[in-house]
C-alpha cells in the first residue's frame, strides 16, 4: 500500500468520524484453543471493536440473486479494525448479530465492505 493510499484511508475515516456517522461495531472471531485436541477442538471467541455503519442493498444489488432480501451491507472503517474480516467471522451492529457472507475492500483499504446475513 502506498503512502497516498494510507493518507486517503485516514482522510475518509476522519471525514466520517467528524460527521458523526460511524457507530460501534464488533467483529467476533472463533479461534481454536491450541491446548485442545484435534478431534474435539475447543473454541474461544475473540471480539474486535471497530467503527462502521449499516446500509441497505438496492434492488439492483439484489437482482443478481447473491444478495437476499434480509442481507445488510456493513461498512467498516478499516483504520479502526486491527484484523482483516473473513467469512468465518460474525459482526454485531445496532444490537443485531450477523454472519459474514462476503468481504471486500476499496483500493485504498479505507473501508471493509461486508455482506452480512441474519
Amino acid at each position: 500500500m502506498s503512502i497516498r493510499e494510507v493518507e486517503l484511508a485516514e482522510q475518509i475515516n476522519d471525514a466520517l468520524v467528524e460527521a458523526n456517522i460511524p457507530v460501534a461495531v464488533t467483529i467476533t472471531r472463533q479461534l481454536i484453543d491450541p491446548e485442545s485436541t484435534p478431534w474435539a477442538p475447543t473454541y474461544t471467541s475473540v471480539n474486535h471493536a471497530c467503527q462502521g455503519l449499516r446500509d441497505s442493498y438496492t434492488a439492483l444489488d439484489r437482482a443478481g440473486g447473491n444478495v437476499l432480501e434480509t442481507d445488510v451491507n456493513i461498512l467498516i472503517l478499516a483504520p479502526t479494525l486491527a484484523i482483516e474480516p473473513s467469512t468465518s467471522d460474525s459482526v454485531r451492529i445496532g444490537g443485531k448479530t450477523y454472519a459474514v457472507i462476503s468481504v471486500s475492500t476499496d483500493p485504498a483499504t479505507a473501508l471493509w465492505e461486508i455482506q452480512a446475513r441474519v
